[in-house]
């Protein structure tokens, strides 16, 4: 599942725009998507934490809470457009990279 090509959709003469066009025209619960669903919720299910790189867009925001659900630590990166009670969710939200190179160079767990 980690090579596009292997996907179920789309193929390699497409643009990413075309492939997206593609992919976007498929039912919610055709067996392509929800095998792609699958494999990403066992992706979560199989990791310790979570990065959020922002600004991010709804389904990775769905991703951070699914984690957060899970039990996982959810840690953040970049700028965030508005104060939101919910991003309390993450341990941390690193600026920029120096501030999270710093945290897991200390980082145990």
């Amino acid at each position: 599942m980690k090579n596009e090509n292997d996907w179920g959709y789309g193929n390699k003469n497409q643009t990413p725009e075309e492939k997206q066009k593609e992919f976007e025209s498929l039912g919610l619960k055709s067996d392509i998507v929800l095998k792609l669903f699958n494999n990403d919720l066992e992706g979560e299910k199989k990791s310790k934490n979570l990065l959020l790189v922002l600004p991010a867009g709804k389904a990775a925001h769905i991703e951070a809470g699914i984690a957060y659900g899970l039990g996982k630590k959810c840690y953040a990166i970049g700028e965030y457009e508005a104060i939101d009670t919910l991003y309390n969710i993450f341990e941390e939200i690193f600026l920029n990279e120096k501030e999270l190179e710093d945290f897991l160079k200390n980082y145990n767990n």
